[in-house]
């Protein structure tokens, strides 16, 4: 059974729904009236059928809601079959020859192409055959003639049909795109959900993001079929800077790029994009916040209807991925907040005390005579309380001052293990293999995990050293913190980091602990976009 658009809420949809209930009707009075004109057994046979046509189209209506789709396609030939009942009962007559057209129409109307067709179809070989059975073979004019209108006006419906269901479908996928789109969850992930549904309806291989926020700030995506979206570093913002030259919609054959003016995309993108066919589309086109979709492909150039459909659509979502963006910048700005808040409180709260306790154990160190057999226990007292002094430095130092976003992950995982290092006098290795972009939160959340296994290394056992290791897997980032045994020690019990467990399950990931003679591994793994 061929899709029928479905009916919706719309001024559309409710158009259509009165043009069918009314075109039924006038129908229906047409044939009685019709009827009225024969005499004796025929008009009742006639006035017959048009009463149970008028049941069936009656009972599908009233109990064809939970399956419109079905209930409306069965109408069709229902009405069909009894336009064809009614010629036959006529004798040929021509009105009730034109009922035939009722069906075809509605079908039309209702963007069911290939039900028109087929319907058209049914209808012209059923005229054909009853004409024949009538006896007017002998006029071969008029034996072919009304099939073939028929059939003509179905072509022609089928056509109207395409050409208004083409919009309608379009209008559809944004409406179901909006509803997927969750602002809540982020500018990637909202703009993955739209570049790659719109990728993937509109044939292209490769797709350009840039978004523009009302302060000027400006971020990339890119966009390959078969791989999810990621954001391109802030070096992008050179490219993007090219793509909000152009102020409207377009298609841009990449042979013309390179030689192309300054309001088209040139031959960074074309070289970036590496596609025969280039199309850009524009929403938001106002000096502050705007957005720019650069979609590729080989082969076939882009239609100018496949333009106006990726522009309708970005213009409509377009507000979903500013609300997105906004968002996520007052999370990082309340997050920013709350941080330099605890921060403070930490400082006033906790950090107080442990400097009240360091400088009354400097003075009994100073009391107590080197001779004193509690004298060793009292300076390792002394130093355990000024390694957990500045750990706690350490950490607050870290909340007041947040991994700037453009620094590099493996560069701020370098040095957090060099400021590790210098405090606890610890050896940390550290070896990064992962050239997946990764978005700022998620290398913020890595950099605070990385901090806490590293601790948990010093506090829960006497190992001096350890190694870290960031990689990717398919759509998945892969952290591993390893930690060599002393030699003198037991392997350990097997334990779960309840902590670090907990951030990699808000990321929606997990954490898993592998325990060896030689040591204990800890890895981390969460997914990528």
């Amino acid at each position: 059974m061929e899709h029928i658009y479905p009916t919706s809420e719309t001024g559309w949809a409710r158009t259509m729904a009165w043009s069918v209930v009314l075109l039924r009707a006038f129908a229906l009075v047409g044939a009685a009236l019709a009827a009225l004109d024969y005499e004796g057994e025929a008009q009742l046979r006639l006035l017959l059928a048009t009463t149970l046509f008028a049941m069936c189209v009656l009972l599908i209506g009233t109990f064809g809601g939970r399956h419109a789709a079905i209930a409306e396609f069965t109408a069709y030939w229902i009405d069909i079959g009894w336009a064809l009942v009614l010629f036959k009962l006529s004798g040929g007559a021509t009105l009730y020859y034109l009922l035939l057209y009722i069906p075809v129409l509605l079908a039309g109307l209702r963007g069911a192409a290939r039900l028109t067709i087929a319907l058209s179809i049914a209808g012209a070989a059923a005229t054909f055959a009853l004409q024949l059975q009538h006896g007017t073979g002998n006029n071969w004019l008029h034996l072919f003639l009304r099939p073939m209108i028929l059939l003509l006006f179905g072509t022609l419906a089928t056509a109207a049909a395409r050409a208004g269901a083409r919009p309608r479908e379009v209008a559809a996928f944004a409406l179901d795109l909006i509803g997927r789109i969750d602002s809540r969850s982020g500018l990637l992930a909202s703009a993955s959900t739209l570049v790659e549904d719109i990728g993937v309806r509109f044939k292209a291989d490769a797709a350009l993001l840039a978004i523009r926020s009302h302060e000027g700030c400006v971020r990339v995506f890119w966009w390959e079929l078969g791989e999810r979206l990621s954001e391109l570093p802030q070096a992008a913002t050179s490219i993007a800077s090219t793509m909000f030259v152009i102020g409207d919609s377009r298609t841009v054959p990449a042979v013309r790029v390179a030689n192309s003016g300054a309001d088209a995309p040139g031959p960074a993108l074309a070289e970036l994009i590496e596609r025969d066919q280039l199309m850009i589309a524009a929403a938001g086109c106002d000096e502050a916040s705007a957005a720019r979709l650069l979609l590729g492909r080989n082969g076939d150039p882009f239609r100018n209807n496949t333009l106006r459909s990726v522009h309708h659509v970005l213009t409509r979502a377009f507000p979903l991925l500013e609300n997105a963006g906004l968002l996520e910048q007052l999370a990082a700005e309340a997050a920013e907040i709350e941080r330099a808040r605890i921060s403070r409180d930490l400082h006033d709260s906790a950090v107080q005390p442990y400097i009240g306790l360091k400088l009354a154990i400097e003075a009994l160190a100073r009391r107590i005579s080197p001779k004193d057999p509690i004298a060793p226990d009292v300076h390792r007292l002394l130093m355990m309380t000024q390694q957990e002094l500045a750990s706690m430095r350490g950490v607050i130092k870290e909340m007041r001052t947040p991994i700037a976003d453009n620094v590099p992950l493996d560069e701020a995982i370098h040095s957090q293990a060099r400021r590790f290092a210098e405090l606890f006098n610890f050896h940390v290795d550290v070896a990064v293999d992962c050239k997946t972009p990764i978005d700022r939160s998620l290398s913020a959340e890595l950099v605070h995990m990385i901090s806490e296994a590293l601790s948990n290394v010093r506090r829960h056992t006497r190992s001096r050293s350890a190694s870290i290791k960031l990689s990717s897997e398919v759509n998945m980032l892969v952290l591993a913190v390893r930690n060599a045994i002393a030699a003198d020690d037991q392997p350990p019990t097997p334990f779960t980091p309840r902590s670090l467990a907990e951030r990699a399950a808000t990321l929606g990931g997990y954490t898993s602990v592998q325990t060896e003679a030689s040591g204990t591994v800890v890895t981390i793994r969460v997914p990528l976009g």
